[in-house]
């Protein structure tokens, strides 16, 4: 009973808005271009910081910004943490990529699971699911004043997730072979337990009861098993969005998160103002998610519950513009002008099979990446 009154906790209010980003990334042995179990390693040598974090493997791990008033300020802590990243990584024969999955990395990573309690735990229940956690995302926390707001607020973002997946869709390969997929990693995150879609929620108190179901029948062993593509996190008082991809490089990172703090101040004034949509078919969610893993942003979407479809770069474009405002007074426009770019010039899907029908080369995609990641270059000349 004392892990159900500790994780259960009463909602932790923070300043509307406020951001904090966790970027998962790929620890590559620059030779032979795998994925390399390095992290105990280099976080050794990274010291004693905040910014880094082991994650399930030890073939990645886990940059985290503090709490962030602004993009900008989001920018400058990931930029300062890549550096000194990359500037450590180095000394060991290391490289660093940002995208959803490894182009060809197999199974057997079980064998590098990161020396961790709950991982373990993770893996002994999970099994062969466990074993293909090689996954690599972008989790986005925006503050929340309280968990009715976050309840709200979470059951208004839910048609947009779709949309959110699609443009930052960046895993197209995986274990060696085009998936045929713009997110192997949407798809194969779904295979864990208590994954997906979050269920829509009344209220707070329905959230409380729900995870106290969970908790008490042993389905999660805290709300951080709760894989759902957005879920609250009372600690730390936020809104974590978690279907995102990883990103090939810092701006288009951060062009997500613009979209996302712009998103969040929208639903709000439309929540204030009484203006939410009342409801949205799950089976129109669900069908959704699916055009977005498999199309990404090539996607043709359902807008309505009269199954009115539209391309989805014509919907991203027009929300774009709607959220302008927001991005104005958020300080972030300029950020979300990139998005707008990123829609013209394709997303990480889109490049690296770019490179690949170049290049018939799977470690040329990773080297793009690599370069990508380490020069934050504009992605726009693809010669190999």
């Amino acid at each position: 009973m004392l892990q159900l009154a500790t994780q259960n906790e009463d909602f932790h209010p923070s300043e509307f808005l406020t951001l904090g980003v966790e970027v998962e990334v790929q620890l590559l042995d620059r030779k032979s271009l795998d994925l390399a179990p390095v992290s105990p390693r280099l976080l050794a040598a990274l010291g004693d910081s905040s910014a880094f974090k082991p994650e399930f493997y030890s073939t990645m791990l886990e940059m985290v910004t503090g709490v962030c008033k602004t993009v900008d300020e989001a920018e400058r802590d990931l930029g300062e943490s890549s550096y000194r990243l990359l500037e450590v990584a180095e000394k060991f024969g290391i490289a660093i990529a940002g995208v959803g999955t490894h182009p060809f990395a197999g199974l057997g990573q079980e064998a590098h699971l990161y020396p961790d309690r709950r991982y373990r735990r993770l893996l002994k229940k999970n099994q062969w699911i466990g074993k293909n956690k090689n996954l690599f995302g972008l989790h986005i926390h925006l503050g929340m004043t309280s968990g009715q707001q976050a309840i709200e607020l979470l059951n208004a973002a839910r048609p947009y997730l779709a949309y959110l997946l699609a443009f930052s869709a960046s895993s197209p390969f995986w274990h060696g072979q085009d998936s045929g997929l713009a997110s192997s990693r949407a798809t194969v995150f779904e295979s864990q337990p208590i994954s997906g879609p979050a269920p829509p929620l009344r209220d707070w108190q329905d959230y409380l009861n729900l995870t106290r179901q969970m908790l008490r029948s042993g389905a999660i062993g805290s709300l951080k098993d709760l894989h759902w593509d957005i879920r609250p996190c009372p600690h730390f008082g936020t809104l974590e969005l978690r279907i995102c991809d990883g990103q090939a490089h810092l701006g288009d990172t951060m062009a997500l998160v613009a979209v996302v703090q712009s998103l969040f101040s929208y639903l709000e004034e439309q929540r204030q103002q009484g203006r939410l949509p009342a409801h949205t078919s799950e089976w129109r969610l669900r069908e959704n998610k699916w055009r977005a893993i498999r199309w990404g942003l090539e996607a043709e979407m359902i807008t309505d519950e009269q199954a009115t479809i539209t391309c989805l770069g014509q919907e991203l474009h027009a929300l774009f513009h709607r959220l302008e405002s927001h991005a104005q007074r958020l300080g972030c426009a300029h950020h979300l002008h990139r998005a707008h770019l990123i829609l013209e010039r394709g997303n990480s899907a889109q490049r690296q099979r770019q490179v690949y029908r170049r290049s018939r080369s799977l470690k040329a995609v990773l080297n793009h990446l690599m370069e990508e990641f380490r020069f934050n270059m504009e992605p726009v000349a693809l010669a190999i």
